[in-house]
């Protein structure tokens, strides 16, 4: 397999080059909520409500992401009444990453075991409808 240097004479395989690059993209939080944040808009400019909680939830992890916990809230609270109001499902992922970050493990562990009971109840999928 071959290799690249990189920086301080680090050797990344392809597959590293790969995570290495999908990490960085991940890592640029400015442009992950300003995707989210127009994601959202275009849901509700179609008047799609079954896709719009999902997306608020994304959003929400932006938000929690650059340290506003609290629009993170009131996204996660959206995000849960719109899947209540369609009847759909949705794995608690935003919340527990709000608490995660927030250092509220107390509160972050039944969130946890509520995303993998959805998860196997599912076949692995986050949503269900």
């Amino acid at each position: 397999m071959s290799t690249v240097t990189v920086g301080m004479n680090a050797e990344l395989n392809p597959a590293q080059r790969l995570h290495a690059l999908g990490q960085s993209l991940w890592l640029d939080y400015e442009g992950l909520h300003a995707t989210c944040v127009r994601q959202v808009q275009l849901v509700r400019e179609a008047g799609v409500l079954s896709e719009l909680p999902i997306h608020l939830s994304t959003l929400g992890i932006a938000c929690a992401w650059i340290g506003d916990f609290a629009a993170a809230a009131s996204l996660i609270m959206e995000a849960e009444n719109v899947a209540a109001a369609t009847g759909s499902r949705l794995a608690p992922f935003a919340a527990l990453r709000l608490r995660g970050l927030q250092g509220r493990e107390a509160e972050a562990s039944p969130l946890l075991a509520s995303a993998i009971e959805l998860a196997a109840a599912k076949g692995g999928r986050g949503r269900a409808h």
